[in-house]
């Protein structure tokens, strides 16, 4: 559930043989997820969590989502629900405040 990311290149080695061949370095990306605008989304899209989490709580079904949202996955979909169980009180504030605008 990540909208942005940071990343950097990390230089990890010298010279390392591969076969008959050998690699001069070795080169990592490390990246560190993090939400965009303090609203946690899903991975890949810009859903919001609380968006998902709102539908689910009107009795949407997991497959009416991934229905309507063709770029979701049922993974995406667990993901959300585990991440709202870990973070009710940020989800709900976030519906409350979006159904009040």
């Amino acid at each position: 559930v990540v909208e942005s990311q940071e990343c950097s290149d990390i230089d990890v080695g010298h010279s390392v043989p591969v076969g008959h061949a050998e690699i001069r370095s070795i080169k990592v990306r490390l990246c560190q997820f993090q939400p965009r605008g303090g609203e946690a989304r899903i991975a890949r899209t810009r859903i919001p969590v609380w968006l998902l989490i709102r539908q689910h709580q009107l009795g949407i079904t997991d497959n009416e989502i991934l229905s309507d949202y063709p770029t979701l996955r049922a993974e995406d979909l667990y993901n959300a629900w585990n991440y709202y169980r870990a973070h009710q009180t940020e989800i709900n504030q976030l519906i409350k405040e979006n159904e009040e605008a």
